[in-house]
């Protein structure tokens, strides 16, 4: 599926302001939750959303492994705590998948 069409179809279905302003898509990645995470460290928008067809190494919340089949999609969304959005800055020192 090409990253265009995944993207136009979720965008369309999304009534946000903030969520799904911008979409990144891949067919595989490690981890969606890796990526959303590099991705919050250089600072893109609050509200990314990290898409993948396929992932090498699932994981979800507490660590636990889990195995993500093809032919579904997986996400992760970029948010930051309040106070960092007000002043701008991403989640570096203590971000974490878990809370």
């Amino acid at each position: 599926m090409s990253a265009n069409l995944v993207a136009a179809t979720v965008r369309s279905g999304l009534y946000t302001r903030i969520i799904g302003k911008r979409i990144r898509f891949f067919q595989e990645l490690t981890s969606t939750m890796d990526t959303a995470r590099e991705c919050a460290e250089s600072k893109i928008d609050e509200g990314t959303v990290v898409i993948a067809e396929f992932q090498t190494s699932s994981r979800g919340r507490l660590g636990r492994t889990w195995v993500s089949k093809p032919g579904n999609l997986y996400l992760s969304v970029v948010f930051y705590r309040s106070e960092e959005r007000r002043v701008g800055k991403a989640c570096r020192s203590r971000w974490s998948p878990y809370h």
